[in-house]
This record gives structure tokens, C-alpha cells and sequence, in this order.
């Protein structure tokens, strides 16, 4: 399976359509009430308390962070978690995981654990409190939200490798709509950096280069290679299953209504975060400066 399904040529193009940065900018502001308080900046202080100077140029950068935090870094965190399932798996296949497979998948699962130390490090050092419990409950949410389409991608793909009878292809299954989901996570990454410096004229990518996996899809990448090279004719693009199963991922893993609710159900869970800015008026803008230049003399590249 020649390079099976590597983002089947959609998660740039279809990301480049999906991300809402452009439309309903009144809703995303909406949204932030919610889903935000994880924010490194603490921007729902922002939503809750809007004031003129919210929307002036100099205070972009941690509107987009906040997006950021709310669309990406979720994204990120599903390609993540289907990586680490596509791992637990392959362990237990002794045929497959031996040499070089071996290596690449544990160079994949540190890597990944570095990522998860650097997004704590930055939700404990947040401005306005620790919100590693916020974090972890938002994207868990997140992610059991998407559980559903993440099943019905990866049948659709077994269903393709079963007509060609692969063999292990229940892992090779997973193996594959893993690496799908690191280039999806890619592609939205460089869209939304991309677009927010057309939008501001503001280059961010550079503070949040840590959170573009393409360092963890690399090693994932040499996995599948080796592991799903025994049906060099299936393109899975060309099934139309495959195709649709992974468009609605793509609409669902940043539909605003979703985000909205996931965030309200993250919130609930951590009352304190509500209770913590309406006790404490803090001028946000003051706090996030402060944060800014601390982030930047230390080099730390997840705002």
C-alpha cells in the first residue's frame, strides 16, 4: 500500500476550505466565553469583558492564540491519540514490529511525549492559573465528540483492505487513518498560520512551531511505510467512503457549534476557572504583555 491514503490528498485543501477564521467571527467570539479559558493568555477575560481595544491590531495575537488553543491544538490532540491506539496495537504484532518499525514507532511515542510535556509546561504557566485540568478535559471532550467519525474512517478503510484480502489489516488500518490524521493536523496547522498572517500581517507560526507534528508524522510516516507496503495498486482516495468519511471529520473536528458545546461541557467540569475571573478583573491586556515577553525571552515556542 504505496503511501495508503497520506492524507488522500485532502487535509491541505479541504483545511484550507474548513477553517472558520473568516466567517461567523461574531459566533467564534461567542465561543471563547465557553470554550477559551484554557487560552495561555486567559482570554476569556477578553470575551467576557469586551471592550473597543479588543478588536484593535496590537491585540491580535492573542485572539488567534486563542483560536489556536480551541480549533488546532485539538485537532493535534485527536491525530495523537490515534496514533497512540495504532501503536498499542502494532506492540502486539511481533511480525510487524521488529528493526526498523520498532524504532520509528518509539522515536514516534517520544516525540509525542515531549508534545504532551510541552502543551502542560505552557497550561500550568498560565497567567491566570494552572489550567492543565481545563486542557485536559476540553480535548478529551473533543476527541470522544469525534470518536464516532474517527470509527466510521477507519472501517471504511478496513473495508477497502479487506477486498484485497491484506493481511493484519486491522492494524494496518489504524496505522494508516493514523498517519492520515498527523498530515490532516499538519495541513490545518500551516492553513490557520497562514491565514492569520494575511489577517494580520503578524508571522506566529514561529512561537507555536512545536506544535506542528510534522516531526512526529515523519518516524509514523517510515511505520507505515514498512509496515503497509503489500498493496502497492490501493489508493484509497478512490474510494468513496474513505473519501466521505474523512470530509466529515474534517467538518466536524471544527464545526463551531461543536466547539461551543465541548467547551460548556469542559467549563462545567471546572467551575473555578468561572468563579476565578469574575474575582479577579485583571487588565488582560497588561497580563498578556507581561506573558508575551516572558514567552519570547525564554524562547518557549507554545504561547
Amino acid at each position: 500500500m504505496k503511501q495508503i491514503l497520506k492524507g488522500m490528498n485532502l487535509p491541505p485543501v479541504v483545511a484550507n476550505k474548513r477553517l472558520p477564521l473568516d466567517e461567523e467571527l461574531r459566533k467564534r467570539q461567542e465561543a471563547e466565553v465557553m470554550a477559551l479559558a484554557h487560552s495561555a493568555q486567559g482570554r476569556i477575560q477578553r470575551a467576557i469583558y469586551p471592550t473597543e481595544s479588543a478588536v484593535k491590531a496590537d491585540n491580535l495575537r492573542d485572539h488567534y492564540s486563542a483560536m489556536f488553543w480551541t480549533v488546532i491544538a485539538p485537532v493535534n490532540n485527536m491525530a495523537i491519540m490515534e496514533t497512540k491506539s495504532a501503536y498499542d496495537l502494532l506492540i502486539k504484532e511481533k511480525s510487524l514490529f521488529k528493526q526498523n518499525v520498532k524504532r520509528n514507532a518509539k522515536l514516534t511515542m517520544e516525540r509525542i511525549d515531549k508534545y504532551d510535556a510541552a502543551i502542560m509546561r505552557t497550561m500550568q504557566g498560565n497567567p491566570y492559573g494552572d489550567r492543565r485540568q481545563y486542557w485536559m478535559d476540553y480535548s478529551d471532550e473533543h476527541y470522544e465528540m469525534m470518536r464516532h467519525d474517527l470509527d466510521i474512517f477507519r472501517l471504511s478503510v478496513l473495508n477497502v483492505l479487506a477486498r484485497y484480502n491484506i493481511p493484519h489489516r486491522d492494524i494496518k488500518a489504524r496505522i494508516t487513518c493514523a498517519l492520515s490524521l498527523l498530515d490532516y493536523a499538519v495541513g490545518m496547522f500551516d492553513t490557520f498560520f497562514r491565514k492569520v498572517q494575511e489577517k494580520t500581517g503578524s508571522d506566529l507560526k514561529r512561537f507555536f512551531q512545536d506544535a506542528r507534528l510534522s516531526y512526529i508524522r515523519d518516524p509514523w510516516e517510515q511505520v507505515h511505510h514498512m509496515t503497509c507496503n503489500d498493496g502497492e495498486d490501493i489508493r484509497l482516495n478512490d474510494d468513496k467512503d474513505c473519501e466521505l468519511a474523512f470530509q466529515i471529520i474534517e467538518r466536524h473536528a471544527v464545526d463551531i457549534d461543536r466547539i461551543n458545546e465541548v467547551g460548556k461541557v469542559a467549563i462545567e467540569y471546572n467551575q473555578d476557572i468561572v468563579n476565578h475571573v469574575y474575582d479577579n478583573p485583571l487588565n488582560s491586556n497588561e497580563c498578556f504583555e507581561r506573558s508575551y515577553k516572558e514567552i519570547v525571552k525564554s524562547k518557549n515556542v507554545l504561547i
